[in-house]
């Protein structure tokens, strides 16, 4: 009795497992990255190099209009902007941003009717004077 009580339990908790792994496969033949978007205008990245005042601007344009790169300060004030052509398919900007102020920025990337913000924080800090002693024997 004990040896078909485990044979059934062990059939329910193989069903289960198949039934999951089935259910999980259905799912993710679905699912596509968020990236991929056939209707998207462009796939960008922005990102602030560690410890300095330095942003890199990466955009891949997948259609053919005019785009524009914007910098804003916390008020939407207009900082700077540059326009790149339709022509151009990818570019690659490295943005020195040491001749602004410390504080809340947003660099947006238009294109067409698409609009992506990414919000970048400039604070310099202030040095730190090391003491360091040390004792000869």
């Amino acid at each position: 009795m004990k040896t078909f009580l485990y044979s059934v339990v062990l059939a329910l908790i193989l069903l289960g497992a198949f039934c999951g792994l089935l259910l999980l496969t259905a799912q993710s033949a679905n699912a596509r990255p968020t990236g991929d978007r056939p209707d998207e205008a462009f796939r960008t990245a922005v990102f602030k190099a560690h410890n300095q005042a330095m942003v890199y601007v990466l955009v891949d344009k997948l259609n053919h209009q005019p785009s524009i790169i914007e910098i804003k300060n916390k008020n939407g004030q207009l900082v700077w902007n540059q326009v790149v052509s339709k022509k151009t398919t990818k570019f690659r900007l490295k943005l020195n941003l040491t001749e602004l102020p410390d504080g809340q920025y947003t660099v947006s990337v238009v294109s067409g009717k698409d609009k992506m913000d990414y919000p970048v924080l400039l604070s310099t800090s202030a040095p730190i004077d090391a003491k360091r002693e040390l004792e000869v024997n």
